[in-house]
C-alpha cells in the first residue's frame, strides 16, 4: 500500500512538472501491454472518463498520435495499436475525430505495478490515471481546469 501511495504521488508530481512540455502536439507511447484486451480496457476507461467531461455527439477531437519509431507510418499517419483502439473507443462514445477538433494528446507507459496514462486536452483540462497490469483502473487525478 505504501508503494502504491508513493507511486501515485510521484505520478502527480511528475505530471504537474511535465504538463508544459507535453501540453500540445505530442503524444507518447511507452511500454504498453501486448494484450489487446488490456489495451482496450484502458482505452475504454479513458474514453468513458472523457465522455463524463465532454458532450459526446457535440465534441470533436484532433487525436494526436505518437511519433515513435515503434509505430507503423502509413500515408504520414502514425499507426499503433493503442491509438487505433483509443480512437475507436472515442468514436463509439459518440465523439468525432477530426483535425478541426480540440487537440487531444496522451501518454501511456508502464510502472512496476501496471500502467499510467495522461490525457492532455487543448482547453487545459488534463488528467492522469493508473491501471493494474490487468487494465483495471487504480486511481485518477485531474490537472488543469474543470470543463462543464
Amino acid at each position: 500500500m505504501k508503494n502504491l501511495v508513493l507511486i501515485v504521488l510521484i505520478c502527480l508530481v511528475s505530471a504537474c512538472t511535465g504538463i508544459k512540455n507535453y501540453q500540445l502536439g505530442n503524444s507518447y507511447l511507452g511500454v504498453v501491454p501486448e494484450e489487446k484486451s488490456i489495451l482496450k480496457a484502458i482505452a475504454d476507461d479513458m474514453a468513458n472518463y472523457i465522455a463524463m467531461q465532454y458532450a459526446p455527439g457535440h465534441t470533436s477531437f484532433d487525436l494526436i498520435t505518437p511519433k515513435e519509431e515503434k509505430a507503423e507510418v502509413v500515408d504520414d499517419v502514425v499507426i499503433d495499436t493503442f491509438s487505433v483502439i483509443f480512437e475507436n473507443a472515442l468514436r463509439q462514445k459518440g465523439f468525432e475525430i477530426s483535425k478541426k477538433g480540440m487537440e487531444l494528446s496522451y501518454t501511456i507507459d508502464s510502472l512496476e505495478e501496471g500502467f499510467y496514462t495522461q490525457i492532455r486536452l487543448g482547453d487545459s483540462n488534463n488528467f492522469s490515471s493508473m491501471y493494474s497490469k490487468s487494465g483495471n483502473s487504480i486511481s485518477r487525478s485531474r490537472l488543469g481546469v474543470e470543463h462543464e
